[in-house]
């Protein structure tokens, strides 16, 4: 993975994480870039909370859904600190 495609994720996720609702498509098109192929079970669970808003999510499954989106990535050799330092922050602490 290059760094132009390593960026692409990193603002893709980062969008997702700071916009309004979890989008599954933002997430399907990260994998494929990194060319990751998911575990069935979180990433089943992942889908189906496509376009549900992060308001309506409780504060400690939110962080649970961030952590496990994250996961995905965890063995791709993806830089995921810069995801973190991007999203945490800001979608995280501005809905809790």
């Amino acid at each position: 993975m290059d760094n132009f495609q390593k960026q692409a994720i990193t603002i893709a996720l980062r969008e997702m994480f700071e916009g309004s609702h979890f989008s599954i498509c933002a997430v399907d098109k990260c994998l494929k870039i990194a060319g990751v192929i998911p575990s069935a079970a979180d990433y089943d669970a992942l889908s189906a909370l496509h376009c549900v808003h992060w308001s309506k999510m409780p504060a400690d499954f939110r962080n649970q859904v961030f952590v496990k989106t994250l996961e995905l990535f965890t063995h791709a050799g993806f830089p995921l600190e810069r995801i973190l330092e991007a999203a945490a922050g800001k979608r995280l602490r501005a809905l809790n």
